[in-house]
């Protein structure tokens, strides 16, 4: 594939510091200057849009879509089956799952001691509750 190739030529070259002298001889070549003439050219000329295309194109959103019509496209057809997905669902709660669990065995049975010494632990897993 010609592209192929000239992506490795292009990055071999850049790799091995000859990046700058490959985009010098580019400059210098022939091709670069008929590249800049019909870039030239096609910049010069003016294309007029007809008006029933440029009302068209002269739009306030991106789509014509509305936003809730997506939404709903969403809700309908992937949440749907995401959920019901074992494959998707239990890297999303097994791991809340887990660390639920280890914060209860650290703290649990902690926060029927009201002694003066205890307020750390009841604030450390007030913490975690919250976060």
């Amino acid at each position: 594939n010609d592209a192929e190739f000239l992506v490795d030529l292009v990055t071999d070259g850049d790799r091995h510091g000859r990046g700058d002298r490959m985009a010098d001889y580019y400059d210098k070549s022939a091709l670069a200057k008929e590249n800049v003439q019909h870039l030239e050219t096609l910049l010069s000329k003016t294309h007029t849009v007809p008006k029933e295309l440029e009302d068209q194109l002269n739009v306030k959103s991106a789509t014509a879509t509305p936003w809730w019509w997506g939404l709903w496209t969403l809700m309908r057809y992937r949440t749907r089956k995401n959920y019901k997905n074992p494959n998707y669902m239990s890297p999303r709660v097994l791991d809340k799952v887990l660390l639920s669990l280890l914060i209860m065995t650290l703290y649990l049975l902690k926060g029927d001691d009201y002694k003066e010494s205890n307020y750390t632990n009841i604030a450390a897993m007030l913490f975690m509750w919250v976060t």
